[in-house]
């Protein structure tokens, strides 16, 4: 059975001088992830330190987005494991300090959901990646939500080698 894995992530954005640009509000904000382990369970995770911004169109649609995770900031609950993916086998948290996506384009869907397609960075890799995502308006944030999978074998083609499934979810 092929084992699927998605990525999750809540980004609460707040405003800065210009209406037209907000920062990821880090109080509000998170980016969790999901893997399976040996068949047996799924770890979650998540990135505690992150930071991004997105720049909005004059019709108040986004335009750009931008995000950064520290990966030494990454948290399972299990010092071990963490000390694991921040090591050479999974982040080189020391020589890569952060996993980056840059949007090259946003387009909306239907009215509230929007796809971002732009570039992933791990490591010194930068592979085409999309989000589809949604936003949702508050009195002074806006929470831009999505839900997507991610294939590990392409940062981490050695150690993923007997990957029960093609993605894990962020």
């Amino acid at each position: 059975m092929i084992k699927t894995t998605l990525l999750f992530f809540v980004l609460a954005f707040i405003s800065q001088v210009q209406a037209a640009e907000w920062r990821i509000n880090r109080d509000h904000s998170e980016v969790l992830f999901q893997v399976p382990y040996l068949s047996l369970s799924e770890v979650s995770g998540r990135f505690k330190d992150l930071s991004g911004s997105v720049e909005f169109n004059e019709n108040n649609h986004p335009k750009t987005i931008m995000v950064k995770l520290d990966t030494a900031s990454v948290d399972t609950g299990n010092s071990l494991r963490d000390g694991h993916l921040r090591a050479n086998d999974f982040f080189q948290s020391k020589q890569y300090p952060h996993i980056i996506f840059k949007s090259q384009s946003v387009k909306e869907l239907r009215p509230g959901f929007f796809q971002a397609r732009g570039d992933l960075t791990i490591k010194s890799i930068i592979r085409p990646f999309t989000i589809d995502f949604s936003i949702s308006e508050t009195v002074k944030e806006f929470l831009l939500s999505s839900l997507y999978l991610f294939t590990p074998k392409i940062f981490w083609p050695n150690t993923f080698l007997y990957w029960p499934g093609n993605s894990l979810i962020l």
